[in-house]
C-alpha cells in the first residue's frame, strides 16, 4: 500500500501552511501512527514516505517554537530559579510539545534548507518508527560534518 503522490504533496504542503504548533503537532502525531501503520503492514515505501512527512512536521514545530517570544528575566520580577514556566513553556506544553522535544525540533528548523533537503529523504527511507529520532541525531551530525 503506498501513497499516492498527490496525497503526499498535499501534506507537505499542509506542514508548511500550520500557523500553530498544534496544527504541526498532530501531524507529526498522525504520521507517527501511520508510520507504525506501515510498520506492521511491512509497507516500505510508505513508512518511507510518512518518516519524511514526520520529520518535515518536526522542523515546522521547530521553525514556530524559534519565533515564541523568550521572557526576560529582568522583566518578569522572577528569580532565574523560580520553577514557574514561561510564557514559551506554556504555550508549547499547551500544544503537547516538551521543552525537549522543542529544543530538537528547534535543532531541525536551524538547518540551511539545502542540508535538511539534501538529508532528509536519506533518512527518511527506512526509518522505522521507533527509530525517528535516530533520524534527527543523523540529520544533524551531517549538517555539521558539512559545516566543518
Amino acid at each position: 500500500m503506498s501513497m499516492p503522490q498527490t496525497q503526499y504533496d498535499a501534506m507537505r504542503a499542509a506542514i508548511a501552511q500550520c500557523a500553530c504548533l498544534g496544527e504541526a503537532k498532530t501531524i507529526a502525531d498522525k504520521a507517527r501512527a501511520l508510520q507504525i501503520d506501515a510498520q506492521q503492514r511491512k509497507d516500505p515505501e510508505m513508512e518511507a514516505w510518512v518518516a519524511e512527512i514526520r520529520i518535515r512536521a518536526r522542523r515546522r514545530i521547530g521553525e514556530l517554537s524559534l519565533a515564541l517570544p523568550v521572557c526576560d528575566q529582568s522583566l518578569n520580577d522572577r528569580h532565574p530559579s523560580d520553577d514557574t514556566p514561561s510564557g514559551k513553556q506554556l504555550v508549547l506544553w499547551a500544544a503537547g510539545i516538551s521543552m525537549c522535544e522543542a529544543h530538537i525540533c528547534e535543532q531541525l528548523a536551524r538547518l540551511p534548507a539545502e542540508t535538511f533537503e539534501r538529508h532528509v529523504s536519506d533518512y527518511a527511507g527506512g526509518v522505522r518508527a521507533d527509530t525517528v529520532q535516530v533520524a534527527v541525531g543523523n540529520l544533524l551530525h551531517a549538517w555539521c560534518d558539512d559545516e566543518a
